[in-house]
């Protein structure tokens, strides 16, 4: 089957290309946005591998892999004798997988980055998060997550220092340290670029104000009630990163899909 205009147009936008970041992961997140879109409706027969390719300026193999993901994931089947399918039902988005949180926001989640810096020095909170001495510097990544065009959360990573994250990925440390994925979270660095290595994570719920600060970047008063999401993450068996979302519940309603 021929790509239709629409389906041409989508995938024909060059790719982001990030450091750190594979290719097939690259793909595999334009076929996701495509899925979600309605570029490929549910149920419908996804393109070839090789008119997918074309499109996008890569080789079957490649597309070939990001479609294994496309399936671990649920978003597509295979059906012999006729190719692979969108799924009839797309996999829900929530908190009980983890993931950045503008991928966990569902379709309308879009990420702003605000803050990008090194720090000298941890305040207690992230030291003891990291596991790291008061002295001993950091990274900040502090976004705005939209629904649409309106803030609805705020995302607050903070990871460990370069020689940290060199010794792990001289790859990550220097994609961390140029944020040249600043149109996504850090965590989707982290997992594009350490994948299997990471793990285990841990996700705490709790309710406060905003503050006043954080309520200035969120359109909120200071006393506003927002949902607290901190995250914390392991690789090799010693804190990498550190995160802390304060989410409008007005704006958005994260969720947790439970299985019996």
């Amino acid at each position: 089957m021929a790509l239709h205009a629409e389906a041409e147009e989508f995938l024909s936008r060059p790719l982001e290309r990030r450091m750190a970041i594979p290719l097939r992961v690259e793909v595999y997140t334009r076929l996701t946005e495509a899925i979600r879109a309605g570029v490929f409706p549910e149920s419908s027969l996804m393109p070839s591998e090789s008119e997918i390719g074309a499109a996008l300026g890569v080789s079957r193999t490649v597309v070939r892999e990001a479609m294994l993901l496309l399936a671990e994931d649920g978003f597509v089947n295979s059906v012999r004798g006729v190719g692979r399918v969108v799924s009839g039902r797309l996999p829900e988005t929530g908190l009980e997988k983890l993931r950045p949180f503008e991928e966990a926001s569902g379709d309308a989640g879009r990420l702003r980055r605000t803050q990008h810096r090194a720090e000298p020095a941890s305040a207690d909170f992230v030291a003891s998060g990291l596991g790291l001495a008061p002295n001993e510097p950091t990274w900040l990544f502090e976004s705005v997550i939209l629904n649409g065009s309106t803030p609805s959360a705020l995302l607050q990573e903070h990871l460990p220092g370069g020689a940290v994250l060199r010794r792990l990925s001289p790859e990550l440390a220097e994609a961390i340290e140029q944020d040249t994925g600043a149109g996504s979270s850090a965590l989707r660095t982290l997992l594009d670029a350490l994948g299997a290595r990471l793990g285990p994570a841990q996700s705490r719920l709790s309710v406060g104000a905003v503050g006043a600060s954080r309520g200035a970047v969120l359109g909120l008063d200071a006393t506003a009630p927002v949902l607290i999401i901190t995250q914390t993450l392991e690789c090799s068996g010693r804190p990498i990163y550190l995160a802390k979302i304060l989410v409008d519940t007005a704006a958005m309603t994260p969720t947790i899909v439970q299985a019996l």
